[in-house]
């Protein structure tokens, strides 16, 4: 995972903070106080999972050429012990397109998303390669 020192979350904030969920609808939950910003959410994200994973936290980038894109994601388990990721789109001069947070079902090929920024959700299934294809729009 790449970026600066400071973004990477106190041991502090983890503990005065209860953890990220996504809600049977599939909205976010963000902890309360502070502003519900992309950037909070995030370092949540990490911190949680940073904890789970006895300090390392399980992040992932994958790029498509074909698409100019690349995604940066962190994963980690909702109380419900689902897997959750936080993912953020980007294109290939590092300008964020699109951020997601998204919840798997048990077999680990079927995905609910939901949109940051408009909160639209979607669901997306693994095809036969292992590549994520959107399925509906909700």
């Amino acid at each position: 995972m790449t970026g600066k020192p400071a973004q990477v979350p106190t041991d502090q904030s983890i503990a005065s903070q209860p953890p990220m969920q996504l809600a049977p609808s599939a909205k976010a939950v963000v902890p309360q106080p502070g502003p519900k910003t992309w950037s909070r959410c995030r370092e949540r994200a990490f911190a949680i999972s940073q904890k789970q994973n006895s300090g390392k936290p399980q992040t992932g980038r994958q790029c498509q050429p074909q698409l100019k894109i690349c995604t940066t994601a962190i994963f980690f388990k909702g109380e419900d012990g689902k897997d959750i990721m936080v993912m953020a789109t980007e294109d290939m001069n590092g300008k964020h397109l699109q951020h997601e947070i998204c919840s798997f079902n048990d077999f680990q090929d079927v995905r609910t998303c939901v949109d940051w920024e408009d909160h639209s959700t979607h669901r997306d299934m693994k095809n036969a390669k292992g590549d994520w294809e959107k399925v509906t729009d909700e």
